[in-house]
């Protein structure tokens, strides 16, 4: 039994660092991780690199999750613009959509970013 858990560990080590699988790692499971995971991604300090284009893409059982990917997903087009203005743009849709969210559980506003567009 000991070398079937070994073979398992091994395949998911493979699985987890191979650049051809993506294992999606970490779940948003509340609307505090929203809030978190909004904050990492505007800071740039996401904890796997396709943390973020994993609560966007994938659909989550919380239908109040749903919502709000549903809402940011509306303005995704800016994030892939080549313009800058469109990406600051970005990110201030996503911060008024942040401090809605963390005005509705109690935590505190972010302060939106300066608009130079």
């Amino acid at each position: 039994m000991a070398i079937i858990s070994q073979i398992f560990t091994k395949i998911r080590r493979w699985l987890r660092t191979s650049s051809h699988i993506h294992i999606r790692e970490h779940g948003v499971r509340s609307l505090n991780d929203v809030v978190d995971l909004i904050d990492r991604f505007i800071d740039d300090r996401v904890i796997y690199d396709l943390e973020w284009d994993d609560f966007i893409s994938w659909p989550h059982e919380n239908i109040c999750i749903c919502t709000i990917i549903s809402h940011i997903s509306q303005y995704e087009y800016l994030l892939f613009s080549e313009f800058p203005a469109d990406r600051v743009a970005y990110i201030l849709h996503l911060t008024e959509e942040r401090n809605r969210i963390a005005a509705s559980i109690g935590m505190s506003a972010r302060k939106l970013p300066a608009s130079d567009a």
